[in-house]
């Protein structure tokens, strides 16, 4: 299972050496892009998103939680991550954006919060996507408190969907045993990483070595 540290959880103000201190002790970096209208929150845009794709010398991946993804298509596109997730619980027709992101050679996946779980119907919207990312957090909680079901939901995905999936929302260290063995194909942390950085690396390091 791969570790995906998300610069947002870092010092945005060094920006630079944060990323470089990502690539050269995990698997991937982790982009969150949030407008302060689909949720509250704002994280940073696509300049700084370029800029840290152009840096990385490890795959990157972008979680777009924006109210109109279609507006922000070819920004996405000149980033070239290798994986983009988008949000659509709030899109009338989200498989109309799926299916332009992937016409413009995008690799696409699904981002399902536990919005998307309370009403459903996100189903058919799996079924044109590459890839999904599950949040572990309910979206609406300030806290982002680490939620079992949606990680259980998660690793029942992994298990059944035949889609590589990501988690993200407070995920620690001491769950990963577990979600690595349900098949869980990525795991994107943030606190966890940069709380203590030396910390993480040793963590990171056993990791990998059992793995």
């Amino acid at each position: 299972m791969l570790i995906s540290p998300s610069l947002a959880s870092g010092d945005l103000m060094r920006a630079a050496e944060e990323i470089r201190f990502i690539c050269r002790n995990f698997s991937e970096l982790h982009l969150d892009i949030e407008d302060g209208v689909h949720l509250p929150n704002i994280s940073f845009g696509f300049r700084l998103a370029r800029e840290a794709c152009a840096l990385a010398e490890k795959p990157v991946s972008l979680h777009l939680m924006v109210s109109d993804p279609l507006r922000w298509l070819e920004d996405v596109k000149d980033c070239g991550a290798a994986h983009t997730f988008l949000h659509l619980d709030h899109i009338p027709d989200a498989g109309a954006v799926l299916k332009a992101y992937r016409a413009a050679g995008i690799p696409v996946g699904l981002g399902l919060s536990s919005r998307d779980l309370r009403r459903g119907g996100w189903e058919e919207q799996l079924r044109q996507a590459d890839a999904v990312l599950v949040l572990t957090c309910d979206i609406d909680d300030p806290a982002q408190a680490y939620v079992p079901e949606l990680a259980g939901f998660a690793m029942d995905l992994a298990r059944s969907s035949g889609r590589k999936v990501w988690v993200d929302g407070a995920v620690d260290f001491p769950v990963l045993e577990e979600l690595a063995h349900a098949g869980i194909h990525a795991a994107v942390m943030g606190r966890a990483i940069f709380r203590d950085k030396k910390a993480a690396c040793r963590m990171a390091g056993k990791w990998s070595a059992r793995n």
